[in-house]
């Protein structure tokens, strides 16, 4: 598995004196460009993103990209996983999802609580009623009004369940503005008590 390791210096100078920070950021060889355009907007991550291996074995939460998307492993997936590609999930009801992808967009794969935003064909739903299961009756997209209502004027840094935050970036969340202190983890609801949020 070929990545290649961008080495940061961010250089500081106060009142005549230099000081120099660094960051190891590792990342793949095809997302090299994504990372730079996160770190240029100030937005960190310390872990591993791994370019997606049909032979390689995944731990839960791990950060992969395949074909410019990323991914989070939702459990521990083995090479022989029948599932394994996070491009086909799986349509077995009693199988587990094994991938999420980070988006804002609605995705049918994804399961969805009450009160949950998604983004689907331009523009904004809520989960009125009823999780949204994969495979099962309620996985209906939110042009079915009976599970979603359409919302305007949502605000541009509204926070979404599946979307991978970054150390530094903001977000809205029940009327009140947070930023992420812990980078690379998504589905972490923002409040005052969190360790992955502070309140801005």
């Amino acid at each position: 598995m070929k990545k290649k390791l961008l080495f940061i210096i961010l250089s500081f100078i106060f009142i005549g004196s230099i000081t120099i920070s660094a960051v190891w950021y590792q990342i793949p060889n095809n997302v090299s460009q994504t990372a730079e355009q996160n770190l240029n907007l100030g937005y960190w991550h310390t872990g591993i993103v791994y370019d997606y291996d049909q032979n390689a074995n995944y731990k839960k939460d791990d950060l992969v990209i395949k074909n410019g998307v990323l991914y989070v492993a939702l459990r521990n997936i083995n090479s022989n996983d029948n599932y394994h590609d996070p491009e086909v999930p799986n349509t077995n009801l009693l199988v587990p999802m094994r991938w999420s992808e980070s988006t804002k967009e609605y995705r049918s794969f994804h399961r969805y609580v009450v009160n949950d935003y998604v983004y689907y064909e331009g523009t904004y739903y809520i989960r009125k009623t009823l999780p949204h299961d994969p495979n099962t009756f309620t996985q209906q997209p939110p042009t079915q009004t009976i599970y979603w209502e359409e919302v305007t004027n949502v605000n541009p840094l509204h926070w979404f369940p599946y979307v991978v935050y970054y150390e530094g970036q903001k977000v809205f969340y029940n009327n009140q503005t947070y930023e992420c202190i812990r980078g690379g983890f998504k589905n972490v609801k923002p409040s005052s008590s969190s360790s992955y949020w502070t309140q801005v």
